[in-house]
């Protein structure tokens, strides 16, 4: 039977790293409003995939499982979902589609495992966020999920709802009826004060249903208000989106604020990886894959950043962390980054425009626990052709 998910967990990603006999894993962007050329793409990944296993002695019997569990994720509802990105999971065994809203680089890989590289983006960059749009004639909060599109939240009626109600004023709108009350200098001053209170209610709103502050903010606004929003303290990220806020509708709401993301998380993964490789504790920095490797299945590595679109197949020792290189096998770098989980350390899933330093040049970089020492195990790499 096969299954649809919307958004991985960290249980997930092991459970799919298993061995699978004929594994095809397909990754490939889609878009909600065109399912059709989706499908498309998926489903060449899985011709692809085929075709691949085949040359490996796939079974007709494999075969035939294999294209019943596509053919009914195929008539599958898929478009209802929120999807920027489709990871599909095919063996003889398994069939399972996960919907995504971050962006994949297209990939298809057929081996004997599932290449989860990709599917860890989704578990560890963020996918959650709040908007707040604000003019002088009110503002409204939003919250997008993985799972949801960006929707307005309801909002605690003591909360002012415009200049006039944070002011105590009957109207602030009209701007000769400002200035006779008074002037440019009284209105900034309003204009001061209800941007206080705003961002006071919206820190209240949000603390309650985020305490931790993980999810950032998106602040849709225009100056002065968009500056006078911002010098009060909140307790998560602020991204500023300027331009008039008035009568944006939910869906651009939701597509500034998953492009937003997408910036935000690229931005993370580049300073942790600058982090780790200009630390003073070079003893504390792996860059060799080989020793990676070894400090992935040893428990050594306390964070990893690693380039989902590398591909470097081979075989990992689970045992010693030896590594395999050649034309069979699984990737190599998913396999790494699962083994880091296992061993209760951080992935930091990267795309390849995020690690641009020469130090990067493996796809890789960790941040060890604790020294590494000479290597006790070798890594056997055939020549690659």
């Amino acid at each position: 039977m096969s299954t649809t998910h919307l958004l991985p967990t960290r249980d997930d990603v092991m459970r799919l790293d298993g061995p699978h006999r004929a594994a095809i894993t397909v990754y490939a962007p889609t878009d909600p409003a065109d399912a059709a050329t989706g499908r498309a793409a998926v489903a060449s990944g899985v011709d692809a995939g085929v075709r691949a296993l085949r040359a490996r002695g796939l079974t007709r019997l494999d075969e035939e499982r294999i294209r019943a569990g596509w053919e009914e994720i195929r008539r599958g509802r898929l478009r209802e979902h929120l999807s920027r990105s489709v990871a599909l999971y095919l063996c003889p065994a398994l069939a399972e589609v996960w919907v995504l809203p971050n962006r994949v680089v297209p990939q298809v890989q057929a081996a004997d495992r599932f290449d989860v590289g990709q599917l860890m983006r989704a578990v560890t960059s963020a996918q959650e966020a709040f908007a707040v749009t604000l003019s002088a004639d009110g503002w409204n909060l939003y919250r997008a999920t993985a799972r949801t599109r960006a929707a307005e939240l309801p909002i605690d009626p003591t909360h002012p709802e415009d200049v006039a109600d944070a002011t105590n004023r009957a109207t602030v709108r009209d701007r000769s009826h400002v200035r006779r009350l008074v002037g440019y200098e009284g209105k900034k001053l309003l204009l001061e004060k209800y941007a206080a209170r705003v961002a006071a209610a919206v820190d209240t709103e949000l603390g309650a249903l985020d305490p931790s502050g993980i999810a950032p903010l998106f602040l849709f606004a225009a100056e002065p208000l968009l500056s006078m929003f911002r010098s009060h303290p909140q307790r998560r990220p602020v991204h500023a989106v300027r331009g008039a806020a008035d009568r944006l509708t939910d869906h651009a709401v939701d597509a500034a604020i998953r492009s937003g993301l997408e910036v935000a998380n690229a931005e993370g993964v580049r300073e942790i990886a600058d982090a780790i490789i200009h630390t003073d504790q070079r003893d504390l920095v792996a860059e060799d894959l080989s020793e990676i490797a070894r400090g992935a299945v040893t428990g050594a590595i306390d964070t990893l950043v690693y380039d989902t679109a590398v591909d470097e197949i081979g075989e990992l020792d689970d045992i010693t962390g030896a590594l395999r290189f050649g034309e069979t096998g699984s990737d190599l770098l998913s396999r790494i980054a699962v083994a880091v989980l296992a061993g209760g350390g951080h992935v930091v899933a990267a795309r390849p425009e995020e690690l641009t330093l020469p130090s990067c040049a493996a796809g890789a970089v960790a941040r060890l626990r604790r020294p590494l020492g000479r290597a006790t195990a070798t890594v056997a790499e055939p020549a690659r052709g």
